[in-house]
C-alpha cells in the first residue's frame, strides 16, 4: 500500500487527476521524468508475451505497475523519437509493441483510478500533449487503434476520449492514422459518439474545424462515413446536430459543400431534429436564421468587408434555394442557369445590369489568361442549345478539385460551377439521345465530393429569354436562356478569394440540397404511416413514411407566415366533366399564390383552354401547328413565371376518358393528347425528378429532349400493349441514356392484342434490353414494375358535408333581407374616392397601419373554388388541413385549399363576399370523411382543431365556421383529445379578441346537455363570447331544425337561399341552400361589412383632417368594433326590432335608405355618399361604446 501511495505522488506531476486536462498547447508536463536503467531487464522480457486481457497476478504486481507506468511511458516516447525507430520494419514494430504491450494496452479499472489518463493511455497522450507529429510514429497510432480501440474512447475527467481530443486539437495526422487502421465499425463509432463539453461529439467539432490547422474536408467526410446515423443526429446542449452546425451560414464555404453532402447522405435522421426552445429550428430554418445573424453582425462592423447580396437575408423564401442549372439541383453554385446572369460579370450601370440579365449563352469559355483546355465531348456532342460540336457550346475548360483545405485560389476570371448532377462529383452531362457514345469516367475517390472550377468569358448580352414562344412561332423546344425573376435576381458577385470566406453562392447550394433531400423523402417508401407495411419498416425508411406535405412545410418554413406553397393541383377537385377555362381568369384567380422555387409536385388533370382565346392567340400558326394539344405549355410557363424551377414530381393527365376505368365519357368529343413538341416545351426549363405524363406510348425522344438535363430518376410509362413501343423505349439510344433513371412504372393503359403469356415475355425482354443497355454504358440498373390493365391509380377522394333536408315546399323568391343587402353592397363596391383624395387613399402611407388593412375573414370549411368569378378577387390565400389524398402517387398530400370538396366552402365564401365586397377571405380547408354504414360525411375534430389553432395564430378579424363537430367517445371512435384541443384553441381565440361566428347544429329542439356535445356551438366556457347563428325562413320565422331561439344569438336567412342572378357554382346540386350554415356565412359577411364601413369612415375623416374631432370616427372606432361586445351592439343597432324573444337580425331599417343613396342611379354626389357612410359608421360604434372598448 505504501508503494501505491508513493507512486501516486509521482504520477500526479504531469497533470492533476482531479482537474480536466487543458487542451491548449503547453509545455510537456512529463519532461522531468528520467527512466532508470534498472528497468531494463527481466520484467520487460516477461511482459513481451502477454496477451490483451491478461490479468495481473495480485495487488503487489498492480502496485508495481502503477509505479512503473510514468517511467515506461517516458521510455516509449524517447525510443519513438530515436532515428533508428523512425524507419523501422513491420517486424520491429511488432517487437516494439510486444515489449511495451503492458503499458500500451488498456489498464484495469483500479489502475485507471490511480494513474492520470495521459500517462496510462498512450493514444490520449499522443492526441493531447506530445508533439509527436514530427515523428514517424503513425504506425503506432494505427496499430493501437486497431488492437485496442477502447483507448480512443476511454474518457478523461471531462469525459473526453483520445479521438475527441484529437478532433478538438485538430491533430490531422493522428485522425488520418486512425482512419487507416483496422479498427472495426462499432468501436470506431463509439469513439466518434463520445461527447465532452456542451455534449459535443467528434462530428459536432469536426464539421466546424477552422483555421490554419483545421481538419481537411476529406478527413471530416471520412469521419462522417464511419459514424452511425444516431451519432450524426446527436444534439448538443443547444439542440444542434452536426448537420445544424455544418450549415451555419458562417461556415458556408467552398470546402463545406462536400461535408454537408456527406452529412445528408449518411445522416437522414438529423433532418427530423429541431433545436431547443424557443426556436425549434430544423436544419434548413437554422441555416437561414444564421444568415440573418451573420448579416446583422456584419452590419455592425462596417470596417470589415461584408458578404452581402442585393436581396435582404431576412426572408427565407427569397434566397431559400438558388437558381441552378437544370440537372444541377445539388450543384456547387455558379452553374449556369436560365434564371441567373453570370455571377462574376461586372455591371457598371443600370443599362449594363439589364443587359447582363438577358445573357443567353450557357457555355463558359476560357478567359483571363487561363490556358484553354479542350472539353471531352464524348458524353454530349450537342450543347445545351442543341448545337453540334464545333459551335459555341463545344469547349469548357475544367479543373476538378476534391474538397480540401488546400484549394488553388481562383483567378479573377474564374467562376465556381459544377456539372448538372444529383450528387456532388457526378459526370457533367446526361447522355445525349445518340447511340454508341463512351461514358466519361470519374475516379472513384473523387466521385462523391467533387467541385469543378470553370473558366470562361462573359456571356453574350445580345439576346433575351424567349420564355414561351409567340403563338405564331414553332413549338420546337430550345434550350433555356438566361433570365431572372424578381425573387432570385441578384447583383453580380465575385467568388471570395479565401476558401474560408462564407458565400451566398455556396450557402444557396447547401440550402437547396437540404430542401431537395427532404422533399424527395416524402415520396419514399410508398407505405402509408400506420399501415401494416409501414409497421415493418425501420430506421430511415420508417421516418420517411412519416414525412408528409405538412411536415415538409414545417421543415422549410415553420408556421409558414408567408403562405408559401410547395405543390399545385389543377383542377383542385375531381370533376366528371373536362374543365374548360379562360386562362386570363385562371391567372387572375391565382395571382396571390406564392410558390417556393422547389415544388413537391404539380398535378394537372384534364383541362381545356377556351377554344376562342386559343384560336385568336394561334391564328397565324394554326395551319402548321398540328392537331396536338398545347394547353400545358401555358400552365408550365405560368409556373416558371411564379419562380418555380425544380419539381420533384410532375403528373399530367393526358389520356382519353375511356382509358380510365370507372369514369364515364363526359361528352362525345374524343380527347386529343398533347403534341410531343408541346410536352418538350412545357418541361424543358424545369428540373423534374419523377415524371408521370399520362400520354399513351410517349415517344422516348420526347422524354429525352424534355428531361435530358434533369435529375430524372423515376418515370411512369403508359403503354398500349404494343411490343414495338417497348422495344423503342429500350433501344440503346432510348431511355437507357437517362443517367439518373433508376425506376420505371410500366402501366398498361388498355388490354393489348397479345396474350398474357406473350405480354409477360415481351416485358421480360424489355427489362433485359434495359439492363444490357445500362451495362454497356457503365450505369446502374433500372427497376421496372409492371401494372396490369385496370390496376390504375385511385382518384382523389370526394367527401360530402353533412346537410339538412329542407321541407320540400315550393321555392320562395329571394329574401327581402338579401335584396336590401345586395343593393347596399353594390353601392359600396362602386364607391370611388372623394374629391381631392390621393389615388391610393385606402392604403396611403400616411394612414395608420390598421386603417390600411382590409378586413380579413378566416373561412374554415372544405375549401373554396378560386376560379369562381364572383369571389375570385376576394379569396386571398389559404391553407389545407386535409388529411391527404388516398392516391398512393400523392401520399400525404393534403387536398388543395383552392378547391371545394363538395362546393359547400365555395358557397359559404360566396355568401360572405356577397354581403361584404371589400372582404379578404383566407380559406382553411378541413378534412371531410365518410363513415362506413351510410353515415353522412362530416368534418374531423382533428382538422377543426388544426384550423382553429392556425386561425388564432394568424389573428384574423373574423373566424367563420358554418358547421359543428360532435364529441364522440365510444368503442368505435374517440375524438376527445382533438375536441379538447379545439376547445383550447377557441378559448385562445376569444382571449385574442377574434370575432367567432358558428352555426347551430340543426338537430331541432334539444336539451342543453345534447347541444353541449356539438362544438363550438355548445362550448359553455365561451358561450357568451361567440356569435351562435340560427337559420330563418323567408318570412323571418325560425327554421325548424335550428332549434330554440334562446339557444342562438341571431337568426338570419337560411332557408332556400339562392345565388344572385347570373351567378353559378358548378357543384350547386351538392350544396345545402338551407340551414344555419348559410345563415352563419351571411352573419360573418355582415360583421365584415360593419368593420369595412367603420374603416371607410375613419379613412374619410383622416384625409379630411377630422380624426381628432371629439365625435369623429377614427382608428380607435375601428379597433373597438372588432371586439365582441361592440360588434354585438352594432348588430343589435342594425336590427331595430331585436329582443331576447325575437332574435331576428333585420336589416331593412338600417341599410335600405343608405343602399338607395349609394345606388348608381342616385343623384347624390360622391362626397355625400362618403358622408353617409361615415354617419353609418358613427351609428354603428357610438362614442360610449368606443370608450368602453378602449378600457379593454
Amino acid at each position: 500500500m505504501s508503494a501505491i501511495g508513493a507512486s501516486s505522488g509521482v504520477m500526479q506531476e504531469p497533470a492533476a487527476a482531479d482537474q480536466p486536462h487543458d487542451l491548449e498547447e503547453d509545455d510537456e508536463s512529463d519532461s522531468d521524468y528520467v527512466p532508470e536503467s534498472s528497468e531494463e531487464g527481466g520484467e520487460d522480457e516477461e511482459e513481451e508475451g502477454r496477451e490483451l486481457g491478461d490479468e495481473e497476478s495480485g495487488d503487489e504486481d498492480e502496485a508495481e505497475l502503477v509505479n512503473n507506468i510514468p517511467f515506461k511511458v517516458k521510455e516509449i516516447q524517447d525510443q519513438l523519437l530515436q532515428p533508428n525507430l523512425l524507419e523501422q520494419s513491420e517486424e520491429r514494430q511488432l517487437q516494439f509493441i510486444a515489449k511495451y504491450r503492458r503499458y500500451l494496452a488498456p489498464q484495469t479499472e483500479a489502475v485507471q483510478k490511480l494513474v492520470p489518463i495521459e500517462n496510462r493511455n498512450f493514444l490520449y497522450r499522443m492526441a493531447s500533449g506530445w508533439e509527436w507529429e514530427n515523428t514517424r510514429a503513425l504506425w503506432l497510432v494505427k496499430s493501437l487503434a486497431g488492437k485496442f480501440p477502447e483507448l480512443l474512447y476511454e474518457a478523461d475527467d471531462a469525459n473526453r476520449g483520445a479521438l475527441l481530443v484529437a478532433v478538438i486539437k485538430e491533430r490531422r495526422d493522428f485522425i488520418k492514422a486512425v482512419l487507416e487502421s483496422d479498427i472495426e465499425q462499432v468501436p470506431f463509432n463509439k469513439a466518434l459518439a463520445s461527447s465532452g463539453y456542451n455534449n459535443e461529439n467528434c462530428i459536432h467539432l469536426a464539421v466546424i474545424s477552422k483555421g490554419p490547422k483545421r481538419l481537411i474536408p476529406q478527413v471530416v467526410i471520412q469521419l462522417i462515413e464511419k459514424a452511425s446515423e444516431e451519432t450524426l443526429a446527436a444534439k448538443d446542449l443547444r439542440g444542434l446536430t452536426p448537420l445544424h452546425r455544418a450549415v451555419d451560414y458562417a461556415r458556408c464555404t467552398r470546402s463545406q459543400v462536400g461535408i454537408v453532402n456527406a452529412l445528408i447522405s449518411r445522416g437522414d435522421k438529423a433532418f427530423d431534429e429541431l433545436t431547443g426552445e424557443p426556436d425549434l429550428f430544423s436544419p434548413y430554418r437554422y441555416h437561414f436564421d444564421s444568415r440573418r445573424r451573420f448579416e446583422k453582425e456584419e452590419s455592425q462592423r462596417p470596417e470589415k468587408k461584408k458578404v452581402t447580396s442585393s436581396k435582404p437575408l431576412d426572408k427565407a423564401k427569397r434566397v431559400a434555394t438558388p437558381i441552378v442549372a437544370r440537372g444541377a439541383s445539388d450543384a456547387v453554385p455558379g452553374s449556369a442557369h436560365p434564371s441567373r446572369p453570370e455571377a462574376d460579370t461586372k455591371v457598371s450601370s443600370e443599362k449594363d445590369r439589364a443587359a447582363a440579365v438577358k445573357r443567353t449563352n450557357l457555355d463558359l469559355h476560357q478567359r483571363d489568361g487561363v490556358e484553354k483546355a479542350k472539353r471531352d465531348d464524348s458524353l454530349n456532342p450537342r450543347g445545351r442549345d442543341g448545337k453540334t460540336t464545333g459551335e459555341s457550346s463545344k469547349d469548357t475548360s475544367k479543373v476538378k478539385l476534391v474538397d480540401d483545405a488546400r484549394f488553388p485560389e481562383p483567378s479573377p476570371g474564374f467562376k465556381l460551377t459544377r456539372a448538372p448532377t444529383a450528387e456532388f462529383g457526378r459526370p457533367p452531362q446526361s447522355l445525349p439521345y445518340q447511340a454508341n457514345e463512351a461514358r466519361q469516367q470519374v475516379p472513384s475517390d473523387m466521385a462523391r465530393h467533387m467541385v469543378t472550377l470553370v473558366a470562361g468569358p462573359p456571356l453574350s448580352a445580345g439576346s433575351v429569354d424567349p420564355g414561351v414562344p409567340d403563338a405564331a412561332a414553332s413549338l420546337k423546344p430550345k434550350r433555356p436562356k438566361i433570365a431572372t425573376t424578381s425573387k432570385t435576381a441578384r447583383s453580380s458577385k465575385t467568388i471570395q478569394s479565401s476558401a474560408e470566406t462564407p458565400s451566398l453562392e455556396f450557402a444557396d447550394a447547401i440550402a437547396k440540397k437540404l430542401k431537395l433531400h427532404y422533399l424527395r423523402t416524402t415520396f419514399e417508401p410508398r407505405a402509408e404511416a400506420g399501415s401494416s407495411k409501414a409497421e415493418n419498416l425501420t430506421g430511415n425508411n420508417k421516418r420517411q413514411t412519416l414525412r408528409t406535405h405538412n411536415c415538409a412545410i414545417a421543415f422549410l418554413f415553420g408556421d409558414n407566415k408567408e403562405d408559401n406553397n410547395i405543390c399545385f393541383d389543377f383542377p383542385p377537385t375531381p370533376s366528371k366533366h373536362v374543365e374548360r377555362i379562360n386562362f386570363a381568369d385562371f391567372e387572375a384567380s391565382y395571382q396571390g399564390l406564392v410558390f417556393d422555387e422547389v415544388l413537391r409536385y404539380v398535378d394537372f388533370q384534364r383541362v381545356v383552354l377556351d377554344a376562342t382565346v386559343v384560336r385568336q392567340r394561334h391564328s397565324e400558326a394554326a395551319a402548321d401547328s398540328g392537331a396536338g394539344r398545347k394547353d400545358m405549355v401555358r400552365f408550365f410557363d405560368w409556373l416558371y413565371k411564379k419562380n418555380v424551377r425544380n419539381i420533384i414530381k410532375v403528373i399530367v393527365e393526358d389520356r382519353d376518358l375511356e382509358d380510365k376505368k370507372g369514369i364515364a365519357q363526359a361528352n362525345d368529343e374524343k380527347w386529343t393528347p398533347h403534341s410531343d413538341e408541346a410536352i418538350e416545351q412545357a418541361l424543358l426549363r424545369f428540373d423534374v425528378e419523377i415524371l408521370d405524363w399520362r400520354k399513351v406510348d410517349l415517344d422516348p425522344k420526347t422524354i429525352w429532349e424534355a428531361c435530358r438535363d434533369s435529375n430524372l430518376r423515376e418515370l411512369h410509362l403508359w403503354w398500349s400493349g404494343n411490343n414495338a413501343i417497348l422495344r423503342s423505349w429500350s433501344e440503346p439510344d432510348g431511355l437507357v441514356k437517362l443517367r439518373y433513371l433508376s425506376r420505371i412504372e410500366l402501366r398498361q393503359a388498355q388490354s393489348g392484342l397479345e396474350s398474357a403469356s406473350r405480354t409477360k415475355v415481351n416485358i421480360e425482354d424489355f427489362k433485359t434490353r434495359l439492363r444490357d443497355g445500362r451495362d454497356a454504358l457503365g450505369l446502374g440498373g433500372i427497376y421496372v414494375e409492371y401494372h396490369k390493365p385496370g390496376n390504375l391509380l385511385k382518384s382523389r377522394p370526394k367527401g360530402r358535408i353533412q346537410t339538412k333536408e329542407f321541407d320540400g315546399r315550393r321555392q320562395i323568391d329571394t329574401h327581402r333581407w338579401l335584396t336590401i343587402m345586395d343593393t347596399f353592397s353594390d353601392g359600396i363596391s362602386r364607391l370611388g374616392p372623394p374629391p381631392g383624395f390621393p389615388s391610393d387613399y385606402l392604403t396611403h402611407e400616411s394612414l395608420p397601419e390598421e386603417l390600411r388593412r382590409d378586413v380579413k375573414v378566416a373561412l374554415l370549411d372544405d375549401g373554396a373554388n378560386f376560379m369562381h368569378r364572383a369571389i375570385a378577387g376576394q379569396l386571398e390565400n389559404g391553407r389545407s388541413f386535409d388529411s391527404g389524398y388516398e392516391n398512393p402517387d400523392l401520399s400525404g398530400a393534403p387536398g388543395p385549399f383552392h378547391g371545394s370538396t363538395t362546393g359547400h366552402g365555395t358557397y359559404m365564401a360566396y355568401m360572405i363576399g356577397r354581403v361584404c365586397p371589400p372582404v379578404k377571405i383566407f380559406v382553411c380547408k378541413m378534412n371531410v370523411i365518410r363513415q362506413e354504414g351510410g353515415e353522412k360525411a362530416r368534418f374531423t375534430a382533428k382538422s377543426a382543431a388544426d384550423a382553429v389553432e392556425f386561425a388564432v395564430n394568424r389573428k384574423f378579424d373574423i373566424i367563420s365556421m358554418s358547421w359543428t363537430v360532435q364529441r364522440i367517445e365510444d368503442e368505435r371512435e374517440n375524438n376527445a383529445a382533438d375536441i379538447n384541443r379545439l376547445q383550447a384553441a377557441l378559448e385562445r381565440a376569444v382571449k385574442a379578441k377574434i370575432l367567432i361566428f358558428c352555426s347551430a347544429p340543426d338537430i331541432g329542439v334539444a336539451s342543453n346537455q345534447v347541444l353541449g356535445l356539438y362544438y363550438p356551438f355548445g362550448l359553455p366556457t365561451i358561450s357568451e363570447s361567440i356569435f351562435k347563428i340560427g337559420a330563418a325562413k323567408a318570412d323571418g320565422s325560425m327554421y325548424g331544425l335550428a332549434g330554440n331561439q334562446s339557444s342562438v344569438d341571431f337568426i338570419l336567412p337560411g332557408h332556400n337561399v339562392e345565388l344572385r342572378e347570373g351567378d353559378k357554382i358548378q357543384e350547386e346540386d351538392d350544396i345545402p341552400k338551407t340551414g344555419s350554415s348559410v345563415a352563419t356565412a351571411l352573419a360573418a359577411g355582415l360583421a365584415a361589412l360593419i368593420i369595412s364601413c367603420v374603416r371607410l369612415g375613419a379613412i374619410y375623416n383622416w384625409h379630411r383632417k377630422r380624426s381628432a374631432d371629439a365625435n369623429a370616427v377614427s382608428v380607435d372606432s375601428l379597433h373597438a368594433v372588432k371586439q365582441f361586445a361592440a360588434m354585438k351592439e352594432a348588430l343589435i343597432r342594425v336590427s331595430a326590432g331585436y329582443t331576447e324573444k325575437d332574435r331576428r337580425l333585420e336589416v331593412e331599417s338600417f341599410f335600405r335608405d343608405p343602399g338607395k343613396l349609394l345606388d348608381m342611379d342616385s343623384v347624390y354626389s360622391t362626397e355625400q355618399k362618403w358622408e353617409k357612410i361615415t354617419q353609418l359608421a358613427r351609428d354603428l360604434v357610438s362614442s360610449s361604446t368606443q370608450a368602453r372598448a378602449a378600457q379593454f
